[in-house]
């Protein structure tokens, strides 16, 4: 009989020891459907809590000196702390909220320096140091008195190529404005499409300013280069459209040719190399004009030399490597270039790879350098 009791004893332990089990597994999944979390057993770490990513913004108004600002323009707004970037942002330039602007960044800074730089040059650049830095927020605005831009001066004119003729599609013409100092005070390009088409157009010029000077650089297209000096110079003010003379682009000539790494191999597309023509007939050694090597795209391993007057001879192509990659390379040459043709370099230029020395350099104890240093390495044989 006892025998029997402890069977039947035993049997009920098992059950009550499921029962609770059960229990045990369907308060698990309460905890899990309903986001609880177990306490951790003793001495088991806790993990801290998430942080919580506070920002806050920086809003302002900004208006041209004679009234809205133009909805063409494209004002980028950069904001700073004295420790360096808040945030950057652009005016909105269309809408009910035209001339207002608002950048998010860290809460808990203050803000000591915005800049205000207009893409497409309606207006001058303009630079506000806050005497009084405004502190962010946390999910608040923080605004910035009015600020009022001054309205940039435009000069522009008509270009022709020679007879008359329009300038070609793909040509590259830049221009630098000169005053009556001789400084530099605006640059801009030839337009060929668009609203100002075969027309040069030099936005951003300050108010007021004398033109005194154009020049004009072909980066590419059969045109030769021209200095303009200006009789009478124009005078440009903030708000206006001035227009300069008609200029008429002489016919050039341009020198093509494709350079390689050993072997015919690709080259290397962190390299920037360049490939300078001379005369050495001539007896000043005279320097005829240089080009840029492609590295990557449909155009790699080749150059283009252009902006040549008639009848320019080249005896020396001087081609070498500003990030070091190549040894410099002498080819000798026999070229005549007339002006409205392309002349080829026949022979490939192969360039040799160049040695490299490379290191470590730490601060004491191996400590990390400073970022704001500027440490050169010289090597001697």
């Amino acid at each position: 009989m006892s025998s029997m009791a402890n069977t039947q004893f035993t049997a009920a332990g098992k059950r009550v020891v499921a029962l609770i089990c059960a229990m045990a597994m369907a308060m698990a999944g309460i905890v899990a459907m309903i986001g609880l979390q177990a306490s951790p057993a003793r001495g088991e770490p806790v993990a801290p809590p998430e942080p919580v990513s506070a920002t806050g913004s920086l809003t302002g108004v900004v208006v041209g000196a004679d009234g809205p600002i133009d909805e063409d323009s494209l004002i980028e707004v950069k904001a700073f702390t004295s420790d360096g970037d808040f945030g950057s942002g652009y005016v909105r330039n269309i809408g009910a909220k035209a001339g207002t602007f608002s950048i998010e960044g860290p809460a808990g800074v203050s803000v000591t320096r915005v800049t205000f730089q207009d893409d497409n040059m309606y207006y001058l650049g303009h630079e506000a140091t806050l005497a009084q830095p405004l502190s962010i927020k946390a999910g608040e605005d923080t605004n910035l008195e009015k600020t009022t831009l001054q309205p940039a001066g435009w000069l522009i004119g008509e270009v022709h190529g020679p007879d008359g003729a329009a300038i070609n599609d793909d040509a590259r013409i830049s221009i630098a404005a000169y005053d009556g100092d001789g400084s530099r005070v605006a640059s801009g390009m030839v337009e060929t499409f668009g609203e100002f088409d075969n027309h040069y157009v030099i936005r951003g010029i300050p108010s007021p300013t004398t033109i005194s000077r154009l020049v004009f650089y072909v980066d590419s297209g059969p045109y030769r280069g021209i200095t303009v000096d200006l009789e009478p110079q124009p005078e440009v003010v903030g708000g206006s459209h001035v227009t300069g003379p008609a200029v008429i682009f002489e016919p050039a000539g341009w020198l093509v040719g494709k350079v390689t790494g050993p072997d015919g191999a690709d080259l290397d597309p962190n390299s920037s190399i360049r490939v300078n023509a001379y005369n050495d007939d001539d007896e000043d050694d005279e320097w005829v004009g240089r080009g840029h090597v492609e590295t990557e795209g449909d155009q790699k391993g080749t150059f283009r030399i252009g902006g040549l007057p008639d009848d320019t001879k080249i005896t020396r192509l001087q081609v070498s490597d500003s990030n070091g990659r190549y040894k410099e390379a002498t080819v000798e040459v026999a070229l005549t270039v007339s002006a409205g043709e392309g002349v080829a370099v026949e022979k490939t230029i192969e360039l040799a790879k160049a040695g490299g020395l490379s290191g470590k350099v730490t601060g004491p104890d191996g400590a990390e350098l400073d970022p704001n240093s500027d440490i050169e390495i010289y090597a001697y044989n």
